[in-house]
């Protein structure tokens, strides 16, 4: 009969091998390439552990594998978000590895991430797959998220020695339904996604008595994500120190195999029960920076047989960020630093000999405005095109001298477009460190401003940049090469010359043309003209011309020249230029129909 079951399982393997095989024909190749991780799977620990390209293993994951995994190195095939399994069932995040072999979730009754065998995911961590990788629904996600297909699996049969990561710890789901939702899936329908760990203290005692045993690490209860009791994990921090008066903050808290964490804290007093008594002591206090307490003012101390211990009282001041009281003989203290003091009264009962103590927490604050430093009220004036480092040695303090430049608000005003930038958030990096390109001119107002945490008060400053384009203009429009003219023809002087200062303002307005007119290289006379579009030249003499023109910067008054020379040649009767907004005549046309006006040479 086992022979049978055995030819059975060869046979149904071999028939699934085929119709695997086929549905990959079907589906097309696959692109493989080589990723940037690698992946072992241990048979004998029922681990994975993902390596990166280094060979650093970074990632380590419960699994199941079956008596049928196969051993060996192989590379991944291919990818399907839902596969059909045994059953059938179903699979999420497949990713196949050779042949039948997946990696794939544990499976579900049916293509609905509601449904997953519960029995099935409390088995992780052990042998209990037909020979498939299963895993919980997260880590199938990673591999199918993050590994491509090409990905290097070795399959071995090793021990806890070969998992350098080690084994995780795997959650347990509540059986009491056969199916329900992997708590680790990410889908945002999935109910445990919106579950916790939990620390329950309602049993455990507020108060204690003075040298008692305080119960509460008994009483705590802790509740992992899937309501199982994991009570036994709770980390305790604080101590309730029943030989000292006064109270005690115990945090109690618990991290559950999701990771997800929970934490409760509870405050004990721990109650003198003898009689000597201290009164007065406030249990907190909160003053400004700097102030100056007599705190011994309104405490008495007394036996509970009514003998004053007033008089007996010591004063010990412990300030934020050291470990040790210092003694106050006089009761009078200035606090010149801001953060938590504990002032600690004592006094002993004569009777007893035992220490009664309450201790005062005074808050000391600094809720003045603060300090801005390294803003010039200078007003600056910078070419456009300049950039400044707006934050650069530009410090925030509260007068306490607490550094807060990472709650500095830098904005920048710009009057040309009537515009503010933000340059640098409250409690975030300046943009591009804190440099600013003035491009355009205009006013520019930077405003510095930072808000004491504690009190809101806060402070600005601001300086003024005025930009102005101080570059020399650029003129377009005159030709680089030596123009040829003849005698007695005309040109209209600034027909397309411009001028443009370096940010596009237009100034040509500002051109200036000189004609100067030589002989044997010698200058013999000289004209100038002011920018007019209309404005023509006539070359009356045969010879050597240079035309200069002069544009300036009316900021400042800077210049820039550009020139050009026509050779002026005498070649019998002389052409007639018409302006380009003067309409020809008749006679104009017929005088002129034999004339190539190409010859007319523009400047």
């Amino acid at each position: 009969m086992e022979k049978v079951k055995q030819i059975k399982k060869i046979t149904w393997l071999f028939l699934s091998a085929v119709l695997l095989f086929g549905l990959l024909a079907f589906r097309g190749p696959q692109v493989n390439a080589a990723g940037a991780y690698s992946i072992q799977v241990n048979k004998g620990t029922n681990v994975v552990t993902v390596f990166d390209s280094y060979g650093n293993a970074i990632k380590a994951m419960p699994c199941s594998t079956g008596y049928a995994t196969p051993l060996g190195t192989y590379g991944t095939k291919a990818k399907y978000r839902w596969w059909e399994l045994d059953g059938p069932s179903y699979g999420q995040y497949c990713t196949r590895i050779t042949g039948h072999i997946l990696f794939h979730s544990v499976w579900y009754y049916a293509k609905d991430p509601s449904t997953q065998a519960t029995k099935e995911f409390n088995k992780l961590g052990t042998t209990a797959s037909h020979g498939c990788v299963r895993l919980a629904t997260a880590d199938s996600k990673w591999i199918y998220d993050n590994c491509v297909v090409g990905t290097t699996v070795n399959i071995i049969s090793g021990t806890a020695a070969n998992d350098p990561l080690g084994k995780p710890e795997m959650i347990k789901v509540s059986t009491a339904s056969r199916m329900d939702w992997d708590p680790t899936d990410p889908d945002i329908r999935n109910p445990y996604n919106y579950r916790g760990a939990s620390v329950d203290v309602s049993a455990v005692p507020r108060t204690v008595s003075y040298k008692q045993v305080w119960s509460g690490p008994y009483a705590v209860k802790a509740y992992d994500t899937c309501g199982n009791d994991i009570s036994s994990r709770v980390i305790i921090s604080g101590k309730v120190n029943t030989k000292k008066l006064g109270r005690y903050s115990v945090s109690f808290s618990v991290t559950d195999a999701l990771g997800r964490s929970a934490s409760q804290v509870v405050s004990v007093e721990v109650k003198d029960t003898y009689k000597a008594k201290i009164t007065g002591v406030k249990s907190k206090k909160t003053i400004e920076y700097k102030s100056s307490l007599k705190l011994k003012k309104g405490v008495k101390a007394k036996a509970v047989s009514g003998k004053n211990l007033t008089s007996k009282i010591k004063v010990y001041i412990k300030a934020p960020g050291t470990s040790k009281y210092k003694y106050c003989k006089s009761g009078k203290y200035q606090f010149k630093k801001t953060g938590t003091f504990k002032v600690k009264y004592t006094v002993k009962n004569p009777y007893n000999k035992k220490l009664t103590s309450k201790i005062m927490k005074v808050v000391v604050r600094d809720t003045k405005a603060p300090k801005i430093s390294g803003v010039s009220k200078k007003t600056l004036q910078l070419e456009a095109g300049s950039s400044v480092n707006l934050t650069k040695k530009v410090k925030a303090k509260l007068v306490s001298g607490k550094n807060i430049t990472s709650r500095l608000k830098v904005t920048l005003y710009n009057s040309a477009t009537n515009k503010t930038t933000t340059i640098k958030s409250a409690n975030k990096p300046a943009k591009n460190n804190g440099v600013y390109t003035f491009k355009t001119p205009a006013t520019y107002i930077v405003t510095y401003s930072v808000t004491n945490p504690t009190s809101k008060k806060k402070t600005t400053l601001s300086k003024t940049y005025i930009v102005k384009d101080l570059a020399e203009p650029v003129i377009c429009g005159v030709r680089t090469v030596a123009q040829t003219e003849s005698l007695g023809n005309h040109i209209f002087l600034f027909e397309g010359v411009t001028a443009k200062l370096q940010t596009g303002a237009d100034v040509t307005s500002t051109l200036k043309a000189t004609v100067s007119y030589a002989e044997n290289g010698t200058i013999v006379s000289t004209s100038s003209y002011a920018y007019n579009g209309s404005t023509t030249y006539t070359f009356e003499k045969a010879g050597t011309y240079s035309i200069t023109y002069t544009a300036t910067n009316p900021n400042n008054g800077k210049t820039t020249t550009a020139q050009v020379t026509y050779i002026v040649e005498d070649r019998g009767a002389p052409e007639t230029v018409e302006s380009p907004t003067q309409p020809s005549t008749q006679e104009d046309s017929s005088t002129q129909s034999d004339t190539d006006t190409s010859n007319v040479t523009e400047p």
